[in-house]
């Protein structure tokens, strides 16, 4: 019988290394097999998780109807999911629901300030409502939890090494507001 009383979830940390085997393999391009895991940790104590990264998965397969379920699902188990937030910031902005975009990605920086893709995608938001100056500022937020986290992964040679292994992003904004995200080689 498992930990749980029969319901066949394994313990927390069973879970949490499951999770993250199932990042390991989303980084390798093994998408069916991260899947698989996420959709054994429904019902977990990181269901909420889970459906996030399933939702992520359907949108890189084409399938943004599930994928926005999978995030809605997502924060029913969990409301304060930033993660899932973002995501479903994600499915409005590429609708051109700025607005309501604009809400979950403020909801999801309230949450958590140290997740770096609401603050990106709020800046595109920003930049087109004309706020050069808050786009900037999310921008330059961005940039900065991303450099933070890219040293925090060990690189070079991280646990999430793959093609940009030993490089760091570095975004730039032109005066014409263009975003590029450079990849600069870091050596230790």
């Amino acid at each position: 019988m498992s930990p749980d009383g029969g319901r066949g979830v394994g313990t927390l940390n069973d879970d949490e290394s499951r999770f993250q085997e199932g990042r390991r393999l989303e980084d390798k391009g093994r998408l069916d097999e991260a899947r698989e895991i996420y959709e054994s940790l429904i019902g977990s104590e990181l269901s909420s998780e889970a459906l996030n990264r399933l939702g992520v998965l359907d949108v890189y397969s084409g399938d943004v109807q599930r994928a926005e379920a999978r995030f809605r699902q997502a924060l029913v188990e969990n409301r304060r999911s930033a993660p899932a937030l973002s995501n479903l910031g994600n499915i409005y902005l590429e609708r051109g629901e700025m607005e309501e975009a604009e809400k979950l990605y403020r909801e999801a920086i309230e949450i958590d300030r140290d997740l770096a893709s609401p603050h990106q995608n709020l800046a595109v938001i920003l930049k087109r409502q004309g706020n050069v100056g808050g786009m900037a500022a999310e921008m330059k937020t961005y940039q900065r939890l991303r450099r933070r986290q890219f040293f925090a992964r060990g690189r070079p040679g991280g646990p999430r090494g793959g093609l940009r292994s030993g490089c760091m992003p570095v975004l730039v904004v032109a005066a014409s507001g263009l975003v590029a995200t450079l990849w600069i080689l870091h050596l230790a």
